[in-house]
């Protein structure tokens, strides 16, 4: 059996600071991936997905 890799890149579409998971995973998805979430110490936006 196979296992999924997941890929995580910080989304270029989002800016500012992210404090809102919510945000971020609809800017995420209309990127291509799967999910998004607010992270870091900049509190960025991460976007991943499962390849």
């Amino acid at each position: 059996m196979a296992e999924a890799r997941t890929c995580k890149f910080k989304s270029q579409r989002y800016r500012g600071s992210c404090h809102r998971n919510t945000n971020c995973a609809t800017i995420c998805v209309g990127e291509g991936f799967t999910v998004g979430k607010c992270h870091g110490f900049l509190f960025k936006c991460w976007c991943k997905s499962h390849a």
